[in-house]
């Protein structure tokens, strides 16, 4: 969000429409952009229902009144079809994220335009050019003192013989010779915190490899999803189901986990889509979690 949304107009006009507060909105309108990043990557979010956006950026009000509300405050725009609903100027206000995963997917702006900034270089301003001329050079002042003459460099001293030779003086003994190995230092004894760390780390590596628990998914969605698998392939006397039963639990949670938010509204939407599209499984369940998934990249956010 830019630094300037909190405390613009039109936010203070969403905020008055919908009875709310200034950071609910703020909040509203943050999600609604994160969501149509993913789900409506070319800025054309009409290519949902309503309920679906509503879902998307976790509005439990009427959806009608909330897009309403957004198209009144000019947050979002009314289009023709196919479209039927756009983000505001989105190819001025959006991200350099959103700009480069548009870019890769091959994509435009639902209106065609480029996701790239352009840069407009007749108004970059010319580099002043120097009208002043070089500075003159600094006078080399000439000292008229002689020069002094280098001092002689003093000789060194030679050795002596004393300290070279391990000769001892009469009546002393002499050193005992060095070492030739250094003995290992005595390793310290462990401290308190040390062996705090030792067992915090290895209890954290115990847990590391027990399996993650998958969220749980009520079943009453589970059982939803099963019913639209069921009917996509034509209810309980179609074929896919006479030969391998209905959708088990885990291909319907597997749907949802490719959703983003996980989001039976979403799920359903797609199947809708994947039918008119004449989209049909093959002799396995497991069809659906990746034609959803696939459906649902980035690449796929055309019209059809």
């Amino acid at each position: 969000m830019k630094r300037g949304t909190p405390n613009h107009p039109k936010l203070l006009d969403l905020c008055e429409r919908l009875k709310i507060r200034r950071y609910e909105a703020a909040g509203i309108l943050e999600l609604l952009w994160a969501w149509a990043s993913r789900y409506a990557i070319q800025g054309d979010i009409g290519r949902w229902e309503n309920r679906v956006i509503a879902k998307g950026i976790d509005w439990d009000g009427d959806p009608d009144d909330l897009i309403n509300a957004l198209i009144e405050s000019r947050w979002v725009d009314t289009a023709t079809d196919p479209y039927r609903l756009v983000i505001h100027d989105i190819a001025d206000h959006a991200d350099n994220t959103w700009r480069q995963n548009l870019a890769n997917a091959g994509l435009t702006w639902w209106d065609g335009s480029d996701p790239r900034r352009q840069t407009h270089s007749n108004n970059t301003p010319k580099k002043l050019q120097r009208t002043s001329k070089k500075p003159p050079k600094k006078l080399q002042v000439t000292s008229t003192k002689s020069p002094q003459p280098e001092p002689e460099p003093e000789p060194e001293p030679e050795p002596s013989i004393v300290e070279d030779c391990p000769v001892s003086v009469a009546g002393e003994t002499p050193d005992p010779p060095l070492p030739t190995t250094i003995p290992p230092e005595s390793k310290p004894p462990e401290t308190a915190c040390e062996k705090t760390v030792a067992i915090t780390a290895s209890s954290y590596l115990e847990n590391a490899r027990k399996p993650r628990r998958k969220p749980d998914v009520p079943q009453s969605d589970v059982q939803r999803i099963r019913e639209n698998l069921v009917a996509f392939v034509g209810g309980k006397q179609g074929e896919l189901v006479r030969k391998c039963g209905p959708p088990d639990d885990e291909i319907c949670r597997r749907c949802l986990s490719v959703c983003e938010p996980a989001s039976v509204e979403l799920v359903e939407q797609v199947l809708v889509e994947l039918f008119r599209q004449g989209k049909r499984p093959g002799s396995s369940w497991g069809w659906f979690p990746v034609a959803i998934g696939n459906y649902l990249s980035p690449k796929a956010m055309v019209h059809v």
